[in-house]
């Protein structure tokens, strides 16, 4: 009976410790898929992310040897503060370069920012949400992680912090990758004519729409403001019920058409949105989104002088509402007033981006870019109804961005 037990107690030992070298295995098989799973980045954006961090160390070491050779303790401490600030601010330039050259590794990026400048993270989230507001999401769930050092060719420090331009690709118009039409992938071959018409855009912008804009917000009170964009939202309701019933959403076309007729009437023509306090919240629609419903491609990227960016897809879809708009087509409404409603709804538009816009131009090193990932953000949030993307959704969208 004794040796029964000891053979018995063996071979309970014995699948013990078999249990545990299978856990072990299943456990660092698990880690291996956690590693394997991990972002990569390109190897010059590393780089360049290393090299600055690099330099900023150095200066802020150099700014900590010359206060403290500083008899004046206030002083040295605004050194060292001006020294902090002036490094951050050129870590968060290549930072956010990075992102807009390459919006597909958007959490990456700032992942690996995080880890090579701990001390820096609080001002990289923060500079490079106020310049990519649309990447809220992705940009704050970073966290710092391990990179391989064969990811990139780490260049002297004293390379340039600004990567170096490579060869552009021939110009190839070719079709679209196979991809869900809802992702909405950054898709921009017309890039070498796209850049020249932005530069048009932002020249009338400059000179013409934003002093005028400026002036407006100026002169005009925040709650009048408030209700003239209330106003022209609730000029838009026919547009929206039509592409709400285009959808087979007839939920959002009744709201939208509750929504019209109590701010109509009880909102003092939509001065007020007295229905989104009664529990009808308004919700964007167009042909665009309409469009994207039945799945058709949204085209390259294109500029456009005056009306500014756009896909093909929504640059065709806004000639379709226009000429669908009642305001526009009715013969009884004098053209001029149609003008007048175009002109204030660009007016009114461009006052409440002032703020944003030139927060986001000054942080960043290729405005054109950054305002082409932009305007892909707040289309994908239109093509959702106004609901912001989840982080999983923005990821697929930036894995299928060029």
């Amino acid at each position: 009976m004794k040796i029964c037990g000891l053979v018995g107690h063996g071979r309970t030992r014995a699948r013990i410790k078999a249990a545990a070298v299978i856990l072990c295995l299943v456990t660092a098989g698990g880690c291996l898929d956690v590693v394997q799973a991990a972002p990569s980045i390109p190897a010059h954006v590393l780089a360049d992310l290393r090299n600055a961090a690099a330099l900023a160390q150095q200066d802020e070491a150099r700014v900590e040897r010359m206060s403290a050779h500083t008899s004046d303790p206030l002083l040295a401490a605004r050194m060292r503060e001006e020294g902090r600030r002036q490094s951050a601010t050129t870590f968060n330039y290549v930072v956010n370069a990075a992102i807009a050259g390459n919006p597909d590794a958007a959490q990456a990026i700032v992942s690996a920012a995080i880890t090579v400048a701990p001390d820096l993270r609080d001002v990289i989230i923060q500079s490079a949400v106020i310049a990519f507001p649309g990447f809220q999401d992705q940009i704050q769930s970073a966290r710092p992680g391990r990179f391989d050092a064969v990811e990139a060719d780490i260049r002297p420090v004293s390379a340039n912090l600004v990567p170096v331009p490579r060869a552009p690709a021939p110009l190839e118009y070719v079709h679209p990758p196979a991809a869900e039409p809802q992702e909405n992938a950054i898709w921009d071959p017309w890039q070498p004519v796209n850049r020249p018409l932005f530069a048009v855009y932002q020249f009338v912008d400059d000179f013409l729409i934003r002093p005028v804009a400026a002036g407006y917000g100026w002169i005009v009170p925040g709650p009048i403001k408030k209700g003239v964009r209330n106003a022209f939202r609730n000029l838009d309701s026919p547009i929206v019920f039509a592409n709400d019933l285009l959808q087979f959403q007839p939920g959002d076309a009744a709201t939208t058409l509750g929504r019209f007729i109590i701010n109509t009437t009880a909102g003092g023509l939509g001065f007020f949105d007295v229905a989104a306090r009664g529990g009808l919240p308004g919700h964007p629609a167009d042909f665009d989104q309409t469009l994207n419903f039945y799945r058709v491609p949204s085209g390259p990227y294109m500029v456009l002088p005056v009306i500014g960016p756009g896909t093909l897809r929504h640059n065709l879809a806004r000639v379709v509402d226009a000429a669908a708009d009642p305001l526009n087509w009715s013969n009884e409404v004098d053209r001029s007033i149609k003008i007048a409603r175009t002109a204030g709804y660009m007016i009114a538009t461009r006052e409440d981006l002032i703020e944003p816009l030139d927060t986001l131009r000054d942080s960043s090193l290729d405005w054109y870019a950054t305002f082409r990932a932009t305007y892909y953000q707040d289309r994908l949030v239109v093509l959702r109804k106004g609901v912001t993307t989840p982080s999983e959704a923005q990821n697929d969208l930036f894995d299928a961005a060029e």
